[in-house]
């Protein structure tokens, strides 16, 4: 399946369009993969419970300051901005029949965080440096049903 078009999300911390453009294919029940930007992905299933997936995507935030912060002794409103490629390696147990229990690591390639005014000046850069990264977590999946797997 061929996925092209743009996105415009707060999700990426960016201020304009990420063209998207995406090919994505099961291999067979144990394997699929997906190459493209803003994410590409190879996952690897082991059994009925079991999912390893290696992983390189953009990601990030944007939220509003709306009470005034204190930078360089003058309070500013405006936003927060970050914005992160990263690259890493994730593992999925799915246990009773909604449930999954991840574990996700790995390194940002790219990572920047900055407060701007409303007019996108930058107030202040906080010149995060690149780092290693574990996420730990669990999800919960309505029930899909359809008959059919999903490609990815």
């Amino acid at each position: 399946m061929w996925t092209v078009g743009a996105v415009y999300d707060i999700q990426y911390g960016l201020y304009h369009p990420i063209p998207i453009i995406a090919y994505t294919k099961r291999i067979n029940d144990a394997w699929a993969y997906k190459i493209g930007a803003p994410d590409s992905r190879v996952k690897w299933s082991l059994g009925e419970n079991h999912d390893f997936e290696g992983f390189a995507s953009l990601t990030g935030f944007t939220s509003n300051i709306n009470d005034g912060i204190e930078v360089y002794k003058e309070d500013y409103t405006g936003t927060l901005r970050q914005t992160s490629f990263l690259i890493g390696l994730g593992y999925n147990f799915t246990f009773w029949d909604n449930f999954k229990a991840t574990v996700t690591g790995g390194y940002t390639v790219y990572n920047r965080m900055q407060i701007q005014d409303y007019n996108n000046d930058e107030v202040y850069d906080f010149e995060m440096s690149n780092s290693s990264y574990l996420n730990v977590g669990l999800k919960y999946s309505f029930k899909n049903n359809s008959k059919v797997k999903s490609l990815y």
